[in-house]
């Protein structure tokens, strides 16, 4: 029979995110609260499609509140909110580090990682503004070749 260690000794699961030089270690949340944090997600997302705003009501409702009334940035970032807070991080840097918490949440490291370098969103391998668009475009950097122009004889009925 095979003898496991202690999942605490080589087991991890924390995340650290560095704002403006100080790192925040962001420690996973209790299973009620990541359970609820899912589900919260898996319904936004069902419901970007959803047009019947009764339903959308009915669904989120279903939800309820978080458990002990705590707000979202308060579960996915634990200590380290109140932490931001004290050393006057602003709400979009607070913000960011939520959505990116919360995708490391529900959705892994790797995709946390990923919107955590692109605040403008974006998906992997698509230039995310304009300026690395031109970077990466696969055009000439000149003027296309102008198309040949059409018959100016005037134009000529479909033959029968």
């Amino acid at each position: 029979m095979t003898q496991f260690k202690d999942l605490n000794e080589f087991f991890d699961p924390g995340l650290v995110l560095p704002v403006g030089g100080v790192e925040y270690a962001i420690q996973p949340p209790s299973a009620t609260y990541g359970l609820w944090l899912q589900q919260m997600v898996v319904t936004g997302q069902a419901l970007q499609h959803e047009d019947d705003t009764d339903a959308i009501i009915e669904r989120v409702t279903a939800l309820g509140t978080p458990p002990d009334g705590k707000t979202i940035p308060e579960i996915v970032l634990g200590d380290a909110y109140s932490q931001m807070q004290a050393n006057g991080v602003d709400l979009m840097r607070i913000k960011h580090c939520v959505n990116t918490a919360l995708i490391w949440i529900v959705m892994g490291e790797e995709a946390a990682a990923h919107y955590w370098a692109n605040p403008g969103g974006g998906e992997p391998g698509k230039a995310s503004n304009r300026a690395e668009r031109r970077r990466t475009s696969k055009g000439t950097g000149g003027a296309r070749k102008t198309r040949k122009r059409g018959s100016s004889s005037g134009t000529s009925s479909r033959k029968t």
